[in-house]
């Protein structure tokens, strides 16, 4: 009894040693090729001791895994089919299915339809065998390539189907891991609030279940998550356990890449001192493995850093390193990336011309970049989706000839009847719908006419009032010191030449009002820049333009009724918007002109706006050169106006 006692302590010891040689061995696959091997073979030689087949080929699969991790297919092919060999010998479904799940992941990445397929056939067996870890897998990899493939509403379809799958059957893990990707799925589509509340939940369960690899990843992407709410101090606090964790893990190139991030989200929180030392410490790190990229990365964040101190010096020195190994090894977004970082250097030394023209070369090759990456995604899809259209396109030929019988079958009137309903209900559709607009716009014109009307008596009323008030005043009195001078009660005019000189310009202020003579002479960037300057001056708001040289190109009647437009938006800005910073905006394309106007100020209901004579004035103008606008706008949220013009 005491053997039999001894000899099953032994063999549950054993057990429990080949669980926890499983566990250290599958979290080392990304990192650890050491841990892997030494602790693998112990793991293998236990596993034939204990006479556990699955075991013994679970590690194979491993090995294989941490060769598709480090992108060395063949090796990885070799070692899977190795697993599927002794799942075979000792007819384990389980661990042949397990196996056969990796290796459609790596079809996946060269055909992706022929990798959807082979998941849809393993997917079927493992339902059959009652595999539940198997499916959830499964339904994970097509997740993925849902995802890969832009189809969010599938891809989280598959993620919920082996969520829920994992939560019925108390698999901490892959739960956890699955929370991980419908997180990150809702991160990308901007629902942050969403993918918070999933991450949190798969980290307490990873860090339940000692998953210290996927605990990591929960971590940094929490960071990510809250700096997108700006939640920096949460941030900080993910992203100092991020980096505590990697350290204890011993993956040099994650501690680094977690320094830089918690470096930035101390950077947003303003803490530059601790932020510069983050820095620092990736920097060490990547110098020791001669990672140029990343530490092309880390120097660009001190340069920034510098920049928010204003410490010019500094910055100019970290961004000559950053010069030194791009020469060394180019990296296209690093190499575009300086040329912000560049433009905020000289926004900061007082360079605007400089800044301006940095930050237009910026912007260019940014979108040169993603027009790129964009055309090279769209090229991939066309192909999955071509491939795609001719397989359907077959079966839909198959399926064509038992279809005609049925259609042939069909009744003819019926259909008829049908078709001429529809028609004649479009039309009476059509028709009270065009009725209808038709006399909206008729109410509009009429209520338009009525208002400029009243706008018209209204302008010329006040200028009546400038001319008594202002001009006329000022006659007066010249001809009052005339006649005095005549009758000999004055001995002298002195005077008399600035007070004539104040009556012009007078009169060139309310000839300017009536018509911008300044347009012809000096263009619309200079009169739009004059316009802002004296609206500076004279209020204190914060003015500024971004004008294309193109401009000058334009028709006067474009550039005289963008001016008005301006001009309209700045005296509601200045009357009703309590702003302190406005800003004007004109691009100019091949076959557009793009004018935008933004304020910060208190912001109006868009609905409320559409009766007021400002809206209709300016909808009206825009309408004259033949262009379209866009008022985005709500209380508390400033206004913003674009306007799109086709050019001729």
């Amino acid at each position: 009894m005491l053997l039999f006692c001894g000899a099953f302590s032994f063999a549950q010891t054993n057990k429990e040693t080949l669980e926890d040689l499983k566990k250290s061995i599958r979290q080392a696959t990304l990192y650890d090729s050491s841990a892997v091997f030494s602790q693998g073979k112990k793991a293998i030689q236990l596993s034939k001791k204990l006479k556990s087949y699955y075991d013994e080929g679970l590690i194979y699969q491993y090995y294989g895994n941490f060769y598709y991790y480090s992108n060395r297919y063949d090796k990885a092919k070799k070692y899977y089919n190795q697993s599927i060999s002794i799942a075979k010998k000792h007819k384990d479904i389980r661990l042949e299915n397990s196996t056969k799940i990796r290796l459609a992941f790596m079809l996946s990445e060269k055909d992706e339809l022929e990798g959807e397929k082979e998941f849809e056939k393993l997917l079927v067996i493992a339902q059959k065998n009652k595999l539940i870890e198997n499916q959830i897998e499964i339904y994970n990899g097509l997740g993925i390539l849902y995802e890969n493939r832009m189809q969010s509403d599938k891809s989280i379809d598959y993620y919920l189907k082996g969520l829920r799958l994992a939560e019925k059957h108390q698999k901490n893990y892959f739960t956890a891991f699955l929370l991980n990707n419908i997180g990150l799925l809702k991160f990308n589509n901007k629902q942050f609030k969403g993918a918070k509340v999933d991450l949190e939940r798969g980290l307490v369960l990873a860090r339940k279940e000692e998953e210290w690899r996927l605990v990591g990843n929960l971590l940094n992407n929490l960071g990510l998550v809250n700096k997108q709410l700006k939640d920096y101090k949460a941030s900080i606090k993910h992203y100092q356990e991020t980096v505590k964790l990697t350290k204890s893990l011993g993956f040099p190139f994650g501690i680094g890449a977690a320094y830089i991030n918690l470096a930035d989200a101390y950077s947003l929180n303003k803490q530059y001192k601790e932020a510069n030392l983050c820095q620092d410490s990736a920097i060490t790190i990547f110098k020791e493995f001669e990672n140029f990229e990343y530490l092309e990365v880390a120097y660009l964040a001190k340069a920034l850093l510098a920049i928010k101190m204003k410490d010019i010096p500094a910055a100019e020195n970290y961004l000559q390193i950053v010069e030194a190994y791009l020469e060394k090894e180019p990296h296209i977004e690093n190499g575009v990336d300086i040329l912000e970082v560049k433009s905020r250097l000289a926004e900061l030394k007082g360079d605007y011309k400089e800044a301006f023209n940095l930050k237009n070369e910026y912007t260019s090759k940014k979108d040169s970049i993603e027009e790129i990456t964009n055309q090279d995604k769209l090229a991939q899809l066309q192909t999955i989706y071509g491939k795609e259209r001719v397989e359907n396109e077959l079966l839909e030929v198959q399926n064509k000839n038992k279809l005609f019988e049925q259609q042939k079958a069909l009744d003819d009137a019926f259909w008829r009847f049908i078709i001429f309903t529809v028609i004649g209900c479009s039309l009476l559709l059509t028709g009270w719908l065009y009725i209808r607009y038709v006399n909206k716009m008729r109410k509009q014109q009429k209520d338009f006419s009525q208002r400029l009307i009243q706008n018209v008596d209204n302008e010329r009323s006040r200028i009546s009032k400038d001319l008594h008030d202002d001009i006329g005043q000022l006659l007066s009195v010249v001809k009052s010191k005339i006649n005095m001078y005549q009758t000999g009660r004055l001995n002298s005019m002195d005077g008399l030449e600035q007070e004539v000189g104040e009556i012009i310009n007078q009169t060139r202020s309310i000839s300017h009002q009536l018509h911008p003579s300044s347009l012809e002479k000096i263009g619309l960037e200079r009169s739009v820049i004059s316009l802002l300057d004296k609206t500076q001056e004279a209020t204190g708001i914060v003015c500024s333009a971004e004008l294309d040289s193109d401009v000058k190109q334009l028709s006067l009647a474009i550039q005289t009724q963008l001016y008005r437009v301006f001009q309209e938006c700045v005296s509601n800005t200045i009357k009703h918007a309590s702003a302190t910073a406005l800003k004007i905006s004109i691009t100019c394309t091949d076959d557009q002109i793009i004018a935008s106007y933004r304020d910060n100020g208190v912001g109006f209901d868009e609905q409320v706006s559409k009766s007021g004579m400002g809206w209709l004035t300016i909808k009206e103008r825009i309408h004259q050169i033949d262009g379209k606008m866009d008022l985005q706008t709500s209380k508390g949220k400033g206004v913003h106006l674009i306007v799109k013009i086709k050019r001729p």
